[in-house]
């Protein structure tokens, strides 16, 4: 449903230069907190980015944000592979899940951090290339 003439005027009076108005939570945030397409303001999302995670999140995994935070708690905060606490990417640890399992909430393993959700991702999720990649690393380790 478009939204009338009267309605983006009052939401375009609340923002500033600096903040932008999200249609789905209906809050007044800074402009940081919403990604950009392109390089100017006019271009950025609708949404701020907590409701984008939360909607792909609810969308990708059928899992909600209570449902993560309890993963997350389970982890003891961490990554599930390298422990970090620091999950880099978007500054949220990512919702592993294998890809072969069609029903979404059973193919979740666990929450990583970007780089180790990436290194599963390049390897395929095949555990003898990351066994392989293992040997590698410890035959050439402190090698010059």
């Amino acid at each position: 449903m478009p939204i009338t003439k009267k309605e983006l005027a009052r939401r375009l009076a609340l923002e500033t230069d600096n903040s932008k108005y999200c249609c789905k939570c209906k809050k007044i945030k800074p402009l940081f907190e919403f990604d950009v397409s392109g390089r100017e303001r006019k271009n950025s999302k609708t949404w701020c980015r907590d409701c984008h995670t939360k909607d792909q999140r609810e969308r990708n995994h059928d899992i909600t944000m209570e449902e993560y935070r309890e993963l997350l708690e389970q982890q003891c905060g961490k990554c599930g592979i390298c422990g970090t606490t620091t999950p880099g990417g978007w500054g949220t640890f990512h919702i592993d899940h294998d890809h072969k399992i069609e029903n979404k909430r059973d193919s979740i393993r666990g929450l990583l951090c970007n780089n180790c959700n990436r290194g599963l991702g390049h390897f395929k999720d095949n555990p003898e290339s990351l066994i392989a990649a293992a040997a590698y690393l410890l035959k050439h380790k402190g090698k010059k």
